[in-house]
């Protein structure tokens, strides 16, 4: 019995070894604009989930053509791409895998590469309401103002996600900045909540400046998608946690890397093909200022304020 139980414990420790050593045999270039604190993040947590050798590369050291002539070089096993501007810049490379992260709506940097997967800093609708009817959960009218022509696809979406959750989406469409105020003044009576989305017609530093101001002079809770406007007046933030993109992608690398190691010749080929679903960002990190929800007498679920970062 005692020598079965060896036998499995040295077995269990030898496919433990092998495992670790086969995942950190691969190498990883990883190409970033620069060292913002945001990547800094996704890429610890990249290195959580995927240990592999990772040479760093910088856009802001060299140029696009540089930087494609020294992953060339290296003929790294995979080329991590962190934010648009590297996406841009490597989305040329086609014989070896390459995994985005920090990329906000990657299908406008991308025309459907084979060899290109990742995930995006987009978070699903749904996911943005179900966070903010659990962080706020006496709110259920939620006011947005979108421009049709840039978040008509996301508000469909976001429409669709109400139904689902027993919330009731009160929309404004606007067209032009200045239409911003009117929108906002014509929604005041009728929600518990406004909902700021990232559509560049609304927010803009005029439009944000009014938005604040007036829903705190009538009360009305601002919901925003960053925390830098949690700083300035929002109740809330739903924005992406950088950390765990970083894991994200970093499960998904182990995942493409393991797939080249079981078909070589994808290496040798003149285009790679890898069979990774693109994904979207898998969890929401939430931002509350505690002193406006006081200010306000907004209520907020405590065990969301448990897990959310407090800004005063």
């Amino acid at each position: 019995m005692k020598k079965s139980v060896c036998f499995i414990a040295v077995m269990m420790l030898f496919c433990f070894t092998a495992t670790a050593f086969a995942q950190s045999s691969f190498t990883v270039v990883t190409v970033q604009s620069k060292k913002l604190k945001p990547y800094q993040e996704a890429l610890k947590g990249f290195r959580t989930r995927c240990d592999a050798r990772v040479k760093n590369l910088y856009l802001a050291d060299s140029s696009y053509e540089k930087v494609l002539e020294k992953i060339q070089r290296i003929q790294p096993d995979m080329v991590l791409a962190v934010g648009n501007e590297a996406l841009t810049a490597v989305k040329s490379i086609n014989r070896i895998p390459v995994v985005y992260l920090m990329v906000l709506n990657p299908e406008k940097v991308l025309d459907n590469q084979k060899n290109i997967t990742g995930v995006s800093m987009n978070i699903s609708p749904k996911q943005q309401l179900s966070t903010l009817l659990t962080t706020l959960p006496d709110k259920k009218k939620i006011g947005v103002i979108y421009d049709p022509s840039r978040t008509g696809a996301f508000i469909k979406k976001a429409v669709t996600a109400a139904g689902s959750l027993k919330a009731d989406l009160v929309l404004r469409e606007v067209r032009n900045p200045t239409d911003v105020p009117s929108a906002l003044m014509d929604l005041k009576g009728n929600i518990d909540v406004l909902w700021m989305i990232p559509d560049i017609t609304v927010v803009n530093k005029m439009s944000v400046e009014f938005m604040m101001l007036y829903c705190l002079e009538h009360s009305i809770p601002v919901v925003s998608f960053s925390e830098k406007y949690v700083h300035s007046g929002a109740v809330v933030s739903i924005g992406i946690d950088a950390f765990d993109i970083g894991r994200q992608a970093g499960e998904m690398a182990l995942a493409v890397l393991s797939e080249g190691a079981g078909r070589p010749q994808v290496a040798h080929a003149r285009t790679a093909v890898i069979s990774v679903n693109a994904q979207i960002a898998r969890k929401a990190a939430v931002s509350i200022n505690k002193h406006v929800a006081q200010n306000l007498g907004v209520r907020i679920d405590q065990a969301t304020m448990g897990r959310a970062r407090i800004v005063d």
